[in-house]
């Protein structure tokens, strides 16, 4: 997990390192890709606000947009982030597994996302040092995410989930990604002992709202976009 602060206004985005000098996140978080003077990003982070004992800081050399994006509704949520300098692994500081293309991830598949965002819809800052958080939500199939999202309480329609979009969440609600979580990972467990980033957070309407789930970039969708990029230290 890594922790994206920008100039003053501290934590704004999560993102997940996916080789040594490179992470993944989300688009929206980098509206001026061409100025990331003011990025830091800490990786082998746990409290936000408190000591943390392995973090290492750096700087952003560059951040690379998935073509198309305008904005998270619109699809191509997704930025690859390069690092001014690799970072050693450890114990603390591993790179995650992708998807590649064909890597399927069936509804009711309980998936965990991570963040240091609200806990709860308009304000919730996380208390104390700020704890990374983690929650279980399961994946919501394509054709159901579509329907819970079609309509609004008037009739009006909302959001159209595209095909590079996977939803993950509770058709109650309760439980969700919020403000600030936004570029984290939403990883699966495979078996083995292998765990696979399904998604970036991307958006939602509120936060653990009934019928609006979570919705995140497929990273499956954009796996030729990656590995054209850069060699991640581990796929499947």
């Amino acid at each position: 997990q890594v922790d994206i602060q920008q100039g003053a206004n501290g934590h704004v985005c999560g993102g997940s390192l996916i080789a040594a000098d490179w992470v993944l996140s989300a688009a929206h978080c980098f509206p001026t890709p061409s100025d990331v003077s003011e990025y830091r990003l800490y990786v082998g982070r746990y409290q936000l606000n408190g000591f943390n004992q392995f973090e290492t800081v750096r700087r952003v050399s560059r951040v690379l947009v998935a073509s198309g994006y305008e904005s998270p509704e619109r699809g191509s949520d997704l930025a690859l982030v390069q690092l001014d300098g690799p970072v050693e692994w450890s114990e603390y500081v591993r790179p995650v597994c992708l998807p590649d293309t064909g890597v399927r991830f069936p509804g009711g598949r309980p998936c965990y996302v991570t963040g240091w965002g609200h806990i709860r819809q308009g304000g919730g800052l996380l208390p104390g040092v700020g704890t990374l958080q983690e929650v279980m939500v399961p994946i919501i199939d394509q054709t159901s995410c579509r329907t819970m999202f079609s309509v609004d309480a008037d009739g009006t329609d909302v959001v159209d989930i595209l095909s590079d979009m996977i939803c993950a969440g509770y058709q109650e609600g309760g439980k969700d990604s919020c403000q600030g979580d936004s570029g984290g990972p939403l990883v699966c467990p495979m078996g083995n002992d292998t765990w696979i980033q399904a998604g970036v957070v991307s958006f939602g309407l509120g936060c653990a709202e009934p019928n609006r789930p979570g919705v995140y970039a497929k990273v499956s969708a954009f796996a030729d976009f990656i590995r054209a990029t850069i060699d991640t230290t581990c796929n499947t």
